[in-house]
């Protein structure tokens, strides 16, 4: 059987340590540790997340092997940029575009954020 795979953008590694979303966002990797789910995402997080606490950055580095990332593409950044060019999404959140332009070229039917 074929594990789904969730795209995860950068704000779901931080609600890991959030009082607010500490308890679902743990429950989550606990499913990913049993196997329900397998974890992906991009370099657009790589990038977010250099400025991130300490923590955070290791829990990324822990979560996500090299195999997990996906390489932003020509094809990515373009229908990001048409995102943003038909106001689905605003030029302050052009990352969040990368972050869904990413999971639609690659096929990823799950988002979380």
């Amino acid at each position: 059987m074929r594990i789904p795979t969730l795209y995860l953008d950068t704000s779901v590694l931080g609600g890991y340590f959030d009082d607010e979303w500490k308890q679902p966002t743990q429950e989550l990797w606990r499913q990913m540790k049993a196997g329900l789910w397998r974890f992906i995402c991009s370099d657009v997080t790589t990038g977010e997340i250099e400025g991130a606490p300490g923590r955070v950055r290791n829990l990324f580095l822990a979560t996500f092997p090299p195999e997990t990332l996906i390489e932003t593409t020509d094809e990515m950044q373009s229908l990001a940029a048409a995102y943003v060019a038909q106001g689905v999404v605003t030029a302050k959140y052009e990352d969040d575009a990368r972050h869904v332009a990413a999971c639609t070229v690659s096929a990823i039917n799950l988002l979380v954020s």
